[in-house]
């Protein structure tokens, strides 16, 4: 199927029109805090929570973000 005719004409889409672009600004945050790619980290928009989990180098640690405007 790969050389199908409709699949030729691909347009190259940015993050932004993929995620949520809270994610993708607390990711950039991430990044800046530790200094690395190798994190890991979960973010809870469940039940009011507003709180990113993150593992990285053998610690655990917990965010709570918000919006400046909010």
């Amino acid at each position: 199927m790969t050389n199908h005719d409709k699949l030729s004409d691909f347009e190259r889409i940015n993050d932004e029109e993929i995620y949520d672009r809270r994610n993708i600004e607390i990711e950039k945050q991430l990044y800046d805090i530790y200094k690395t790619n190798d994190i890991n980290y979960s973010i809870w928009y469940k039940n009011g929570l507003h709180n990113v989990y993150v593992w990285c180098n053998g610690i655990s640690e917990e965010y709570e973000y918000y919006e400046n405007n909010n």
